[in-house]
Formats: C-alpha cells, structure tokens, sequence
C-alpha cells in the first residue's frame, strides 16, 4: 500500500451531516467510482444511509471488532490523481468528527536520480493546487469547523476547538480555518477563502 497524502476535513456531527459534506464533494471536483474493499460494489446512496446510520449511533470502531462494521470507504475520479479515497473517524466523546480525502503522495511528489546516485524530488504544484481548489469550494458549499493536511508520517492535527485554544494548526502544506482563528505569522501565504475562512499555505511543508 502507497504512502498517502491526507486533506483532514473537521466538521460537527448531526443528522444529515454525512449526506450534505459528501454531496458538497461531488460538486467540489470529485466525482464518485464505487464503494471501497467489501462495499465496493455498494451504491453512492447505500454508503450514504450506511454512514449516517453508523454517525447516529456515535459508532467508533472497538479496537477487536471486525472491519465490516466500521463506516464504508469511497473512491472517487478526479483528475489525473491515481487514486482518491474517503473515509471517516469518529471519536464517541467528541462533537465532531473527520472525513479524511487522501490521494498516494506519488501523485504530488516527482523522482529522480541525479549524479551519484542522489535521489532528486520535484514538487508537482499543479496537482497540490488542484487539490487546494477542493478545499476551499468545500470551505464554501458546507459547513466546516477545520481543514488540515498532513502527510503519511504526519501527526494527527489538533481540533479546531484546540486551535481557537492557541495550537497551531497542521498546514503541511495547507488548511482553511475560520478567520477569526488566525494569527499571522512570518513566512506564511494568507488567502481568504468565502465570507468566513482563511487559508494559510506554508510552502516549507511540501517535504515530507
């Protein structure tokens, strides 16, 4: 399995919060391919009602308790990524939960060998922006507490409650966060994002 890279989406639970954020991604790039693993054959509406029954029970998957019973996964086209995924974490003693959009780092991330055998790698900015773009129209078509982004061997960001608290959020190299969240910084690209958002790029955080 590829290394991945991982757009953290931070957003309230309630009854049709699972239905309007994915409808929200359908008409911010991505389009929907098929379920994933053993509900790959499952309709974008089946894994829709499956979810958002799971989300009403405040399922958290038990540490000894098989797969198949956790939130289905979905795949999606977008581009020229090889692969889009989605999936969902919940913790039974929070507000909020996460839907995670992750594509293979391969697909933003370019190799090659120079002299001596010195590996080279070459950011692929037109794709990091590609998916910059989803971001910030999901920013705007539904309602978000946080996105954050991290790379395969990143640390799971902080919440958005812990962030308006003063923790920095986890932009590597990206998030969009309430305006009202933001203390600006030196080094920093700010861009506001619809009425509410702000997103902050640090371009240091494309290595990984």
């Amino acid at each position: 399995m590829p290394a991945y890279f991982s757009i953290l989406f931070e957003l309230k639970k309630g009854p049709d919060a699972i239905r309007n954020f994915c409808e929200a991604l359908l008409h911010s790039g991505p389009s929907f391919k098929s379920g994933y693993y053993e509900s790959q054959n499952d309709s974008f509406q089946e894994i829709l009602a499956w979810n958002q029954n799971k989300l009403n029970e405040n399922f958290q998957l038990g540490a000894a308790e098989p797969a198949f019973h956790d939130y289905k996964q979905m795949q999606f086209s977008y581009l020229a990524f090889s692969e889009v995924r989605c999936f969902i974490l919940n913790e039974r003693e929070s507000p909020a939960f996460h839907f995670h959009l992750i594509v293979p780092e391969d697909d933003l991330l370019e190799y090659g060998e120079e002299a001596e055998g010195v590996c080279s790698v070459r950011r692929k900015t037109e794709q990091m922006e590609q998916l910059k773009s989803v971001a910030k129209k999901m920013w705007g078509n539904t309602a978000l507490l946080a996105i954050q982004t991290g790379w395969e061997e990143s640390d799971f960001p902080p919440s958005a409650e812990e962030i308006a608290g003063g923790a920095r959020p986890q932009a590597e190299p990206f998030c969009v966060l309430p305006s009202a969240f933001c203390r600006r910084e030196p080094g920093l690209a700010y861009e506001p994002v619809g009425r509410t958002g702000m997103l902050i790029e640090d371009v240091t955080k494309w290595d990984i």
